[in-house]
């Protein structure tokens, strides 16, 4: 699948087209994107657990696991970097439910022009597709209800 289908799929799965009563422990992590090592990153997903439940982000690359609690349960997400290529499993759990998934990690020095622009657009693609989730007006307050806005004032969330 296509960066831009698979998070088509998640914009669709994970916001619009849920339903309005989603069943409770639903955990929804990003679509599966690429990322040069040494670049921050962000690592997102939402869930339907309660905006108090605790939450655990495990990166898939040996680095401490992020805990915390679900402050925004639309949108949970913090910033990462990878130090070495590879591919890394993401999971996030909330409750005993998990969500994954993959992140590719290039290093820029060992590819070529051409392999190089193309994760760029690739990585491009996911955060302007991420910022169209993010910048939703009531995104927040309608989530699981298929409405949503947008302003086009907003900023760029990080």
């Amino acid at each position: 699948m296509s960066v831009l289908a698979g998070l088509a799929l998640f914009l669709l799965l994970g916001a619009a087209a849920r339903p309005a009563f989603a069943a409770a422990g639903d955990v929804v992590l990003m679509p599966d994107r690429d990322a040069l090592m040494g670049s921050s990153i962000v690592v997102w997903g939402n869930t339907t657990h309660l905006n108090t439940d605790p939450f655990s982000l495990d990166f898939g690359d040996s680095s401490p696991v992020l805990a915390g609690v679900v402050g925004d349960q639309s949108y949970i997400a913090t910033n990462h970097t990878y130090t070495a290529p590879g591919n890394y499993t993401v999971s996030l759990t909330i409750g005993g439910d998990t969500g994954t998934a993959l992140v590719h990690v290039f290093d820029s020095g060992a590819l070529n022009a051409e392999n190089l622009r193309s994760i760029g657009i690739n990585m491009a693609i996911e955060d302007g597709l991420r910022f169209l989730y993010v910048a939703q007006d009531n995104r927040a307050a309608t989530f699981g209800t298929n409405k949503t806005s947008w302003t086009a004032t907003r900023g760029f969330p990080s």
